[in-house]
């Protein structure tokens, strides 16, 4: 099979894949409502030969399910902290050899001061987020959705 041939095929189902894609962003699809979108899908992949399952993906059924494992949801992300956590001292520690490229760049001030900007900014970001989410779940549930999310889902559009 050549370049051609595939573009051939391409060329040949695009009314089809073009009326997909018009169903999928007609569809009233919002966060936390993806129904309609997974229906469509399980629609196009059943029209190109594929079967279908729907399975639940929630935190509990996952968490219980045959074969989980408590290093999937506490000691992986925790490593992962731990080892983020090194990663920022070194890069910290070493700025000044990253924005040089000299093994021996001198340390100064401004090579401790900008990454401590940086990286504070991301960690202020981080304890802002955490602590709307515990204090006010519903404003945390608006981020990312656009200044009218809350008009356009009492008037039934799609965001």
């Amino acid at each position: 099979m050549n370049d051609a041939a595939v573009l051939d095929a391409v060329s040949g189902e695009s009314e089809w894949m073009e009326s997909l894609l018009v169903r999928l962003v007609e569809a009233p699809t919002t966060l936390g409502n993806e129904e309609a979108g997974q229906e469509i899908m399980a629609e196009a992949f059943g029209e190109c030969g594929f079967s279908t399952e729907s399975i639940l993906l929630d935190e509990k059924t996952l968490r219980n399910a045959e074969g989980s494992s408590p290093f999937s949801w506490s000691v992986a992300p925790a490593l992962a902290g731990v080892l983020l956590v090194v990663i920022l001292v070194l890069g910290v520690a070493n700025f000044n050899v990253l924005i040089t490229g000299a093994m021996n760049a001198p340390t100064n001030v401004m090579a401790v001061i900008l990454p401590g900007i940086l990286f504070g900014g991301g960690i202020l970001g981080l304890l802002v987020g955490y602590r709307i989410k515990r204090g006010r779940p519903e404003v945390y549930d608006r981020i990312g959705r656009g200044a009218n999310a809350d008009l356009r889902e009492r008037d039934g559009e799609s965001s």
